[in-house]
């Protein structure tokens, strides 16, 4: 199973996080919200 990193959708967090940690941190630093750095594609 491939593991998913999370980025901050303000550019500020230059290391991508792992679920947990962006789950514990709930916003980023910079008040942008955590996403999947890569998203599947479907079809």
């Amino acid at each position: 199973m491939e593991h998913n990193c999370y980025i901050d959708t303000r550019g500020n967090v230059k290391t991508p996080l792992s679920f947990t940690e962006a789950l514990v941190k709930g916003l980023a630093q910079g008040g942008g919200l955590f996403v999947p750095q890569n998203l599947p594609s479907f079809g």
